[in-house]
């Protein structure tokens, strides 16, 4: 199905991203400043994903960022053969807001469950189902070495939404839900999987479920999607297309999920006995101005309430990201200092507020005491944390440690896939400090 393969693509990007822990940003080491400034962008467009998968940013602060820092990486490589390296589609609003609805929503309009399956040997095998069959692989035997990472797991849930495993989604979205922060669009994605598992019906506990999403977050387009559905298979059919219409009124042109709309509600209008209403015209999206002014407001309102619920450490971790985004460096180091206070023992945040304070720093300058401190925290929390090893390496060279460069980027090569870009990064790293 091209719906499923749109969407699966989009997942493989995701997963692949995580999955190959793609590095790294800070500051430039001493062998060469393009090297590591190439790193910088890749690891800034990797710790995206991991909070977009999360939830912790929005999907529109999300879409910005990914922009900007693409931007950044055509300028740090500066020619078309490395823009290849940076590439991403520009359909982050879709991945953030319908992941997994993509895939699910056509699945059930199209997919024939009881069709006998064509024997394996007579398939042709499909590049981007392929991918992220590889990508599942690693993430189970990710869950099954670390069962408490909650973002592997989130990875898995989507990954085997993705290649319409549903029930085991369900499991994975299940399990994923008590290690991290439940968010409006974790929930909306965690109660689709169960309804797909279901084989579409809506049960009342979802139902319930989606109520308390759009609740929570009025917008959600899964949500509505599926207080939708549940409206038509009770019986409620005019409700259900006056819900649908209102939905595609809010989704841009070229989404396969409007074609899904419009199916439904010819189907409940043929149910009612009322001409099919058409569709109306998709939204315009926002050009990239009221972009950066809708994000700025989002941005000063979040850091308003943060004032009030001074306790919210998810709530800082964000705020920090945005105000990276928006090149507020100083605020972007106290959010995450805020955050950090919270949760002292969480590597993530420590992370980041170590590379917030290595934003920027010029190739020859020390790292800051305190970026040096959460680095060296993290490494001894998470020995294998990539980010770490990196940036510990590139202090290493800046001081002439030249041997203990070496010895954390040999320990970073053996996290990584030989044949990842990265780790052709780090090799050329550490043949540059060789050869000094």
């Amino acid at each position: 199905m091209i719906a499923f393969a749109i969407a699966a693509t989009l997942l493989a990007l995701l997963v692949l991203a995580v999955v190959l822990l793609p590095l790294l940003r800070g500051g430039a080491s001493a062998p060469s400043r393009e090297l590591f400034d190439r790193a910088v962008y890749r690891d800034q467009i990797a710790e995206l994903e991991r909070e977009q998968a999360r939830g912790l940013i929005a999907p529109t602060e999300a879409d910005a960022a990914r922009l900007e820092i693409q931007r950044r990486l055509l300028r740090a490589e500066g020619g078309p053969a490395e823009a290849r390296a940076g590439r991403n589609p520009a359909l982050a609003l879709v991945l953030a807001l319908l992941a997994a609805s993509g895939a699910g929503l056509i699945y059930l309009s199209t997919g024939t469950p009881g069709l006998p399956a064509q024997p394996f040997a007579q398939r042709t095998p499909d590049p981007e189902e392929q991918a992220l069959r590889q990508g599942l692989a690693q993430l189970e035997r990710r869950v099954q070495e670390a069962p408490q990472d909650g973002d592997a797991w989130l990875l898995l849930a989507r990954t085997r939404g993705a290649l319409a495993q549903w029930r085991a989604a369900d499991e994975a979205w299940r399990r994923a839900l008590t290690l991290v922060p439940i968010t409006p669009d974790l929930r909306a994605a965690a109660l689709e999987a169960s309804v797909l598992a279901a084989e579409g019906t809506i049960s009342p506990a979802a139902t319930e479920g989606f109520a308390r999403v759009l609740a929570e977050e009025p917008d959600n387009p899964i949500a509505r999607f599926y207080l939708a559905a549940a409206a038509a298979q009770d019986g409620r059919q005019q409700e259900a297309i006056t819900a649908w219409l209102a939905l595609a009124a809010d989704l841009p042109a070229g989404l396969t999920i409007r074609d899904e709309i419009a199916r439904r509600v010819a189907i409940a209008a043929r149910a009612a006995g009322i001409a099919t209403p058409a569709l109306p015209p998709p939204a315009e999206p926002p050009d990239a101005q009221a972009r950066q002014e809708m994000i700025r407001g989002m941005v000063d309102r979040l850091a308003a309430r943060l004032e009030a619920e001074p306790n919210d450490a998810d709530g800082w971790q964000r705020l920090g990201r945005a105000w990276g985004v928006l090149g507020e460096r100083e605020k972007s180091i106290a959010a995450y200092a805020r955050a950090g206070a919270l949760r002292p023992d969480d590597t993530a945040i420590a992370l980041a507020e170590a590379l917030a304070l290595l934003e920027g720093l010029p190739p020859t300058a020390p790292f800051p005491p305190r970026a040096l401190e959460l680095l060296k925290r993290v490494n001894a929390a998470e020995p294998r944390q990539p980010a770490a090893l990196w940036h510990l390496g590139v202090e290493a060279a800046k001081r002439g440690a030249m041997e203990e460069a070496v010895g954390l980027w040999e320990r970073l090569l053996a996290v990584l896939p030989g044949d990842a870009e990265d780790a052709k990064l780090v090799r050329a790293a550490i043949e540059a400090v060789k050869r000094r």
